[in-house]
């Protein structure tokens, strides 16, 4: 499990923001490296993203997310 303190902090640094679209809205906490590529529950390793990108992103590391969501766009 993961500190709610850890959680609280992660929040403020992000500003309450999505830190892929920038959306306020629908916000969870986010594996930046998923858990099942090797990430963990470490305050660098944590972020926040709104339920859309977090869903979208699933277990894409975040080069791959960033590809993928570039292709999305042409």
């Amino acid at each position: 499990p993961i500190d709610p303190e850890l959680i609280k902090l992660v929040f403020r640094l992000y500003e309450y923001m999505c830190m892929y679209c920038g959306s306020k809205k629908k916000l969870s906490l986010e594996h930046i490296l998923p858990l099942v590529r090797g990430g963990d529950n470490s305050f660098e390793n944590l972020g926040i993203a709104c339920r859309s990108c977090n869903s979208s992103k699933n277990k894409k590391t975040i080069v791959e997310f960033a590809e993928w969501r570039e292709l999305l766009l042409f």
